[in-house]
């Protein structure tokens, strides 16, 4: 049987401002979430808060969006079948051309539902946008669907936030720019641009360079270029850096979260951002070599010989006891070159965590057993 957790979420949340900065600085300099700054990471900790989330989960399901944080449209879906308020949720069709959801509240006599088509997408000049909504139209309507189901039937809940889908919407272009006729076009006009300025260039003006030359139809290659270009003219270091975390996209990220994986268990982790990110082919593409070969790394490493204090930062951080048991898995062979009584210790504190997760005494047992 699994037990249930608030008693764990509650000793999780800061109960202080004092105390959300220090986590939110902790989680913003880990870059276990990705690259943002101490701002951005209090931001997403106070919005998960409000809708009863607890720290890792509000990392994982809230994102900053034109300088706002709004919540995923699943996570919107699953504080509300965790409120104790739903008494079902059931997804009833779901195309690339008809999303379905219907709900009910508990003590409510009756069930409420959302319908979301391709058709009304299009009246509302979202369908024939590009992007998402033509990459992945099923994923996109079920999103829709369920964000406003969630806030009509659950506005306790919900308090009133759109989801992060909703809010990407309103930035996509409703007709994409003319494309550049080579990519060899797009970095000359780059490089006149600047030329102009004549000088090394700062953060600003990087950022003006690359905006006025970026277009909606870029390819992955051709903006990586661009992106070198520009920040190899920037010759101060601090004003190079900045400009290259401010245009990084998501699947930049991904990749030097890959490069930086020390084990199955980061693997894991970036694996599980990959597929909430939904890259382009040609990115999933470079996402899936850049894997294999992080890969094919770590499983030619030796062991990892870990200090107890980093230990338990990986315990504490390992979200399910699959992640433990693969902290287990890379750090166990190394714990036995350091003797006897170091493995028990270690073995003792994992035992500790797997019940922390919701396991109790019989199935640690199990577990352990079953893969160690």
């Amino acid at each position: 049987m699994i037990a249930s957790k608030p008693s764990v979420r509650s000793v999780l949340r800061p109960s202080t401002l004092t105390e959300a900065r220090e986590l939110a600085e902790s989680l913003a300099a880990s870059g276990l979430y990705g690259r943002m700054t101490n701002d951005q990471a209090l931001a997403i900790l106070l919005t998960g808060q409000e809708i009863g989330l607890a720290p890792a989960a509000a990392m994982r399901g809230v994102q900053i969006v034109n300088g706002k944080a709004f919540p995923t449209a699943d996570t919107l879906v699953a504080v509300v079948r965790a409120s104790g308020l739903c008494a079902s949720w059931q997804v009833i069709e779901t195309t690339p051309e008809r999303c379905v959801i219907r709900t009910q509240r508990v003590g409510a006599s009756h069930t409420d539902e959302c319908v979301w088509t391709m058709a009304e997408a299009k009246r509302a000049n979202l369908g024939g946008k590009p992007g998402p909504w033509q990459q992945y139209p099923a994923q996109m309507l079920r999103a829709r669907a369920s964000s406003e189901l969630a806030r009509r039937v659950y506005q306790d809940v919900t308090l009133g936030l759109y989801s992060v889908e909703e809010e990407v919407e309103h930035e996509l272009p409703s007709a994409a720019p003319a494309p550049f006729d080579t990519g060899l076009a797009l970095l000359e006009a780059a490089r006149q641009s600047i030329d102009e300025i004549g000088e090394e260039l700062n953060f600003a003006q990087a950022i003006a360079v690359y905006a006025d030359h970026i277009t909606a139809t870029i390819t992955t290659s051709d903006r990586r270029a661009l992106q070198s270009l520009v920040a190899e003219a920037c010759t101060k270091p601090l004003a190079r850096d900045a400009f290259i975390e401010a245009t990084a996209t998501e699947s930049d990220r991904l990749l030097t979260r890959l490069t930086a994986c020390q084990t199955r268990a980061d693997l894991l982790h970036v694996a599980g951002l990959i597929r909430a990110a939904a890259p382009a082919p040609v990115d999933r593409a470079a996402l899936i070599r850049a894997y294999t070969t992080a890969a094919a790394r770590i499983d030619a490493a030796p062991r990892l010989v870990v200090s107890a204090e980093d230990w338990s930062t990986r315990l504490r951080l390992a979200q399910s006891p699959e992640a433990l048991r693969a902290e287990w898995v890379a750090c166990s062979e190394g714990f036995e070159r350091q003797g006897a009584a170091v493995l028990a210790d270690r073995y003792a504190d994992l035992t500790a965590a797997l019940q922390t997760q919701g396991l109790d005494g019989d199935e640690v047992d199990a577990f352990i057993e079953a893969h160690s």
